[in-house]
């Protein structure tokens, strides 16, 4: 997941007389548009000239841009160049977005190995988004060998850090119990972390063991306050059993209007299953095509498929709305079966 715009904004209200410090906070009030409007132009030309100076700050900046297309023609070989310029200077930020790179075969072939390589130097540094992206790695044995342990380590560090993805992770590990067992008090405990930092899968997560009384006393009224708080986040599952809440009165007064209003805002249930599972789908087979790009030594071959690669993730991204077709849905079946005969033939 790529990391929040909000921890690259630094402290764009210092002021100071020191050049470096004053452009950089110049480009970063023109990147998010703090006291003046928005420019990204203007930022990319402020970045890249302290980029070209050696400013980490700016090199990571400017990967970020290239990544986006933002003020600059989308480049994903030179956010990658910018990425590692920045982590080899030490920059835990571009360490942990180089990693992302590596990942997922953006602007440099697929490595998992590389990928894990640079989440450890970043965790290292006590950044809890890759400590919680490296302990996925040890989860799976992507890159590194696979080890339980170290990975509900790290998810434990990232979680104790405020990532709330670690923290919904433990939840899920603790709930489900594949590695731990099943517990659910602790999964309860994660999940309502995660929920108090106002996540909406986290309260979504609670509001259902408060629902069925697992890990908490079984608790109605509890429970229709956390449904609340992520259907207001257009959680559909949460909508739709808030809705049979308010038609039952269950843990809220019975309420015909707001049952009616919840139950309309959860219809879309089935396309929300649907997108979740066009997500699964899509990332299994983006993963096989960067294990089959990595594999191939022919540069023109793969220059053609790292495009199909991409323009297969950028129309899937397109065709998974909300409210989806009939159309859509036959588009995306054979968006997959294009894919996935392109890896029959190839294999």
């Amino acid at each position: 997941m790529r990391r929040n715009n909000k921890r690259m904004e630094g402290n764009v209200n210092m002021k100071t007389c020191d050049n470096r410090d004053y452009n950089l906070e110049m480009g970063q009030k023109y990147y998010h548009g703090t006291g003046v409007k928005k420019n990204y132009r203007k930022a990319a030309g402020i970045f890249g000239s302290l980029a070209e100076q050696g400013d980490a700050d700016a090199r990571n900046y400017l990967g970020v841009m290239y990544e986006n297309g933002q003020g600059v023609k989308q480049d994903y070989v030179k956010a990658a160049e910018w990425f590692r310029k920045a982590a080899e200077q030490g920059y835990a930020l571009a360490q942990y977005n180089l990693a992302i790179m590596y990942e997922r075969g953006k602007g440099v072939e697929y490595n998992a190995a590389k990928a894990a390589e640079w989440y450890e130097k970043a965790a290292g540094q006590g950044d809890a988004s890759a400590q919680n992206n490296l302990a996925f790695l040890y989860r799976q044995g992507y890159g590194v060998p696979k080890d339980p342990a170290k990975a509900m380590e790290l998810y434990e560090k990232a979680a104790r850090n405020g990532c709330t993805a670690a923290q919904l992770n433990l939840g899920h590990i603790y709930e489900f119990g594949k590695e731990t067992g099943q517990d659910y008090v602790k999964a309860a405990e994660w999940y309502r972390i995660a929920a108090e930092q106002g996540n909406p899968a986290g309260a979504m997560s609670l509001a259902e063991l408060y629902d069925k009384g697992k890990g908490v006393p079984q608790d109605y009224i509890e429970a229709a306050k956390w449904y609340k708080i992520a259907a207001e986040h257009d959680i559909k599952l949460a909508q739709t059993r808030l809705g049979e809440m308010y038609e039952k009165g269950l843990g809220v007064p019975q309420d015909s209007e707001k049952a009616a209003y919840w139950t309309k805002k959860g219809v879309y249930f089935r396309s929300w299953i649907f997108n979740m599972k066009t997500l699964f789908d899509r990332s299994n087979r983006y993963k096989r095509l960067n294990e089959m790009i990595a594999k191939v030594t022919d540069p023109k071959l793969k220059s053609s498929l790292i495009k199909t690669r991409d323009e297969y993730w950028n129309r899937i991204q397109k065709l998974n709305k909300p409210n989806f077709t009939d159309e859509d849905y036959e588009q995306i079946k054979q968006e997959h079966q294009r894919i996935d005969d392109l890896i029959s033939k190839m294999e």
